[in-house]
């Protein structure tokens, strides 16, 4: 799956206890009413968004992945899109 959008936000690295990295960012579409995603990059991933700014117009393929969990009221889901490549990019200028 792919989407394009342009970045409006480009998170901080996270590290986590097990050494894991997630870096995340926010694309916003050019659709007729624009839509926000948040997309995650993990590990060596996170190294595809070193070159890239705000504003910059991006195409990212993508795959989605869920986590479910349960407690005393129920289960919960959520589901989390995952960045894997870097397909297209243009600069803001």
């Amino acid at each position: 799956m792919k989407i394009t959008g342009r970045i409006k936000i480009i998170g901080d690295m996270e590290v986590f206890s097990n050494g894991k990295k997630k870096q995340s960012l926010v694309i916003s579409t050019f659709e007729t009413k624009p839509r926000e995603f948040e997309i995650h990059f993990y590990d060596e991933k996170t190294n595809l968004l070193i070159n890239l700014i705000q504003a910059d117009t991006v195409t990212i393929r993508f795959t989605l992945d869920s986590e479910v969990f349960e407690d005393k009221h129920g289960k919960s889901y959520f589901t989390h899109i995952i960045g894997l490549e870097i397909l297209y990019k243009k600069g803001y200028y």
